[in-house]
């Protein structure tokens, strides 16, 4: 499934670098002939972006080398090593391909002829003129989602990451509905026989355990008792005295077969450990249930466990590992935007997070709403929508920099279109697992493709809006200020 991962994502942001250096390359060849030129104006305006949008994205993939689990780690590494040598190879390759097929054939009279985008170009009107109604919804909304995010929560039950269209998942669940049966065994393991017989005492008079097997379960039940009727039955009848089968001791653990043995003791120089395997009457994965009979059982023996009681912890583990990720490549992400940009002024920087608060505050608010499972698997697509948000934020900001005033619903609609093609092809990529039958696949696809959506709709709504006022109404300050300097002087 990683694999799976690290292939869509390297496929998605790869595309994302080809779209937007060709359109702004096609932008800049209808007001210049001359190819090389072309990339020479790209290069300085969109390729600045796109080297800051790539050291933003690798910086949120590489902090995933901190983590705590070892798959998270090899996928925040191999993401960042091959987000930075996808970009070299994008800049290197790239321009040699589109000038090779622009000698050839009538492609350059066919790329004038090519769409406007000119909704984009209204979204961007529309944000500039009513940009106050726009930031007011937008606090609107924040403020909702920042309710609801504390109430997310993570899917901790294994079962609900199996593909419960299958014939063998519907047997399954047959069989432990008809049966009273269950393949989620608690385990613990006795350090000595001693041990062996307190525990599985224990266990055996907590209401809610069903059985309790380990290398006991094999010998005789009430041996001494049995032992005893034979003794009598010598006393009454000493001719019984002479009958080998009468003449018997205790049955230990040692005499029973290799075979039954190795599954149930383990021999080594600290001396023997023996297995200990408890079913359930309820189910496990229910963790009001599973936390009040692990209580039970930890006091008798603490060294216990089960899938339930692991996998959970690795989601908290997993979970925290996101959260701090998230939280702590934040810092290097806005000192990279903020020095990025060459201002003193760190606005840019905060707004070039507008994207990433948006995209991944409503997959943590909307996910329970839209029925999308936020599990193991589906959390780890959380720092793709932190770097493909970023940077959706950055090429915006950096192209309105690079225009100045007024220039907003040119912005939204030529680099506007790069950021939504971005979108659309990502998504695309990832919409290929929301049909799959595995549920967690199916969040894989989900997740990313709700934060991404989210995500443009901050970068070509909200984001403008913020813009005009706040960089306008700063500059427009600023110039008013120099001008009355000017005239004192």
């Amino acid at each position: 499934m990683l694999a799976a991962v690290f292939a869509v994502l390297l496929l998605g942001l790869g595309i994302d670098f080809s779209l937007h250096i060709l359109t702004r390359f096609m932008e800049e060849l209808n007001g210049n002939e001359d190819i090389k030129k072309a990339f020479e104006c790209t290069s300085l305006s969109t390729g600045k972006a796109i080297v800051l949008g790539t050291m933003t994205t690798a910086v949120a993939f590489g902090a995933l080398a901190f983590s705590n689990t070892s798959g998270m780690r090899q996928m925040g590494v191999v993401l960042a090593i091959g987000l930075i040598t996808t970009m070299f190879c994008v800049f290197a390759v790239l321009p040699a391909l589109i000038t090779l097929r622009l000698r050839s054939g009538k492609l350059r009279q066919k790329l004038n002829k090519r769409a406007k985008y000119n909704i984009l170009k209204k979204i961007g009107s529309t944000s500039a003129r009513f940009a106050t109604v726009i930031i007011l919804i937008l606090l609107v909304v924040s403020v909702f989602l920042a309710l609801q995010v504390p109430a997310a929560s993570i899917d901790e039950n294994l079962h609900e990451l199996q593909p419960k269209t299958t014939n063998s998942y519907k047997q399954l669940e047959k069989v432990k509905e008809n049966f009273n049966y269950t393949e989620d065994y608690i385990l613990c393991v006795a350090e000595g026989y001693d041990e062996l017989e307190y525990t599985v005492n224990g266990f055996s008079q907590i209401p809610e355990i069903m059985k309790v097997e380990s290398i006991l379960s094999f010998l005789p039940e009430n041996q001494s008792a049995k032992l005893l009727i034979f003794e009598q039955a010598k006393a009454i009848n000493p001719e019984l005295a002479n009958v080998s089968w009468m003449n018997l001791d205790e049955m230990t653990w040692r005499e029973l077969p290799e075979s039954i043995k190795a599954n149930w003791v383990s021999e080594g120089e600290e001396g023997e450990r023996f297995l200990i395997r408890v079913s359930a009457w309820g189910n496990i994965w229910d963790k009001d249930y599973r936390e009040a009979l692990v209580a039970e059982m930890e006091e008798v023996n603490p060294n216990i466990v089960a899938r339930a009681i692991m996998f959970p912890v690795l989601m908290d583990a997993m979970t925290k590992d996101v959260i701090n990720v998230t939280f702590y490549a934040g810092i290097p992400i806005f000192l990279i935007v903020f020095i990025g940009f060459k201002r003193k002024n760190p606005v840019y920087a905060v707004l070039a997070l507008v994207p990433v608060a948006f995209g991944v505050g409503g997959i943590l608010a909307l996910a329970a709403y839209l029925d999308i499972s936020l599990n193991m698997i589906s959390i780890m697509m959380i720092p793709l929508v932190v770097g493909i948000g970023i940077d959706d934020g950055i090429h915006i900001l950096h192209r309105y920099k690079e225009e100045g005033k007024g220039s907003i619903p040119h912005v939204v609609q030529n680099t506007g279109k790069a950021v939504l093609l971005t979108t659309a092809t990502t998504c695309l990529a990832f919409s290929s697992f929301t049909v799959a039958e595995h549920p967690g696949m199916r969040a894989l696809g989900q997740v990313p493709v709700l934060g991404l959506v989210l995500a443009l709709i901050g970068a070509l709504i909200f984001l403008p809006a913020l813009v005009v006022k706040i960089l306008e109404r700063t500059s427009t300050k600023t110039s008013s200020l120099k001008v009355a300097v000017s005239l004192e002087q």
